[in-house]
């Protein structure tokens, strides 16, 4: 399930991931030299759009049968079919050598991490010198929440089931700590 990107002009949820899309790819600069690992692909949709879209050659990864066999099956039919491929991987620990992407990102997914530095480690082991990585996700932006805050978070992420979210003040330490700049 994505959440998308509203702005005032979009006008459903369709337009809202295709806006997400699109800040993906401007953010990344992803263009048809790029290997791109998708983390957390879901049923592949972004995955195929960026293929489609920009000619890249993209590696989706999930840890759920049913997506993975959707994603396979959708992609068969994109006329990028040979620029895609799809896998059942953790993020935190995939088998891919060393260096093998230029561009790495997680829509929606890296949340749902409960050691969210795994990722970050593991996507720099597996980024080219110079590659680049987006995380499009839901971040806590108060380091200290009041009571109906605390409500309101708890049941958010239980809801979703989402052991918690990264805060964004101070996301930059845990990407340098890596060996990530931002």
């Amino acid at each position: 399930m994505h959440y998308g990107f509203w702005y005032e002009d979009t006008k459903g949820l369709e337009q809202a991931i295709l806006n997400t899309n699109t800040f993906v790819i401007d953010a990344l600069a992803i263009g048809p030299k790029d290997v791109v690992l998708d983390a957390g692909c879901g049923v592949g949709g972004t995955s195929i759009h960026i293929a489609e879209t920009t000619g890249a050659r993209i590696e989706g990864i999930t840890l759920s049968d049913v997506q993975l066999s959707i994603a396979r099956t959708k992609s068969s039919r994109s006329p990028a079919a040979c620029l895609l491929n799809f896998s059942k991987q953790d993020f935190s620990e995939t088998n891919f050598k060393s260096e093998t992407f230029s561009k790495v990102f997680g829509i929606e997914s890296v949340c749902y991490s409960h050691r969210k530095s795994a990722f970050l480690e593991e996507a720099y082991r597996i980024l080219k010198s110079g590659g680049k990585l987006a995380v499009v996700d839901t971040f806590l932006i108060k380091e200290e929440l009041d009571e109906e805050e605390m409500r309101i978070y708890s049941k958010t992420i239980d809801g979703w089931v989402v052991p918690n979210l990264s805060q964004e003040r101070g996301s930059g330490r845990p990407l340098s700590n890596v060996g990530l700049r931002t």
